[in-house]
């Protein structure tokens, strides 16, 4: 009897084993990424970063925003491009009539507050304001573009007035502006874009050529910018 039952439990142990050697073995479970963007397109760098935030295609790479996602990039150039300081020198219209004409603001030196530059500029004023689509402003803030002047005869050893000098300058009005860091905030600045010594026998020589060498050169630049801006509002 005990040998039948020491049997019969040989052959049960022996049936377990087999069953348990034959099993599959439980897989290991799947440990998670240690990068949870593992999957996510990542950012690819595009002229764009050059051209509007100076940002090479190797600055892009070294500063490691090709690490990031492409949404993150996105979120960073916009950041970047919306704060960065930026100087404007254009002069916005809203009422597109006004582009049709050039604003021009005339003033004396005021290191040269003499009555002769005073008289020059008042003459000056009245030659620009005859040209048909000049207007005379009395603001910077106003002008296309700012005419300062400073005029004076011009006069022998002795004395004896021989002709006439004037000095003038074109300047644009700028404006400065930093949204954030230590130069946050906005300043105007005056941009000098041309400056003309003009001398000659009399002062009518002297203001005839300095109305039509303003007229065919700085205030047709004027007139160009105007029209390609016309064209934008008017496509």
């Amino acid at each position: 009897m005990n040998k039948r039952i020491v049997a019969v439990t040989l052959v049960i142990l022996t049936i377990v084993g087999i069953m348990f050697a034959q099993a599959p073995k439980p897989k290991p479970a799947a440990r998670p990424s240690s990068n949870p963007n593992s999957n996510t397109e990542r950012a690819v760098w595009n002229a764009g970063w050059e051209v509007i935030l100076g940002i090479t295609e190797t600055d892009f790479h070294t500063l490691g925003f090709d690490t990031q996602s492409k949404e993150q990039a996105t979120q960073i150039f916009t950041y970047l491009a919306a704060n960065r300081p930026h100087l404007t020198c254009s002069k916005f219209y809203k009422d597109k009539d006004e582009l049709k004409r050039v604003h021009v603001f005339v003033e004396a030196d005021s290191s040269g507050s003499s009555i002769t530059s005073q008289e020059f500029v008042g003459q000056l004023r009245s030659r620009l304001s005859a040209i048909h689509d000049v207007s005379l402003v009395y603001s910077d803030s106003d002008a296309d573009i700012i005419v300062k002047t400073i005029a004076f005869p011009t006069l022998s050893e002795s004395g004896r007035q021989i002709g006439f000098t004037a000095s003038i300058v074109g300047l644009t009005l700028c404006t400065f502006k930093s949204m954030s860091g230590y130069d946050k905030g906005e300043i105007t600045i005056r941009e000098l874009t041309t400056h003309k010594l003009l001398t000659g026998p009399s002062e009518e020589d002297i203001l005839s050529r300095a109305s039509s060498s303003l007229d065919v050169g700085d205030f047709d630049d004027i007139r160009k910018e105007h029209a390609n801006s016309l064209k934008i509002q008017n496509p």
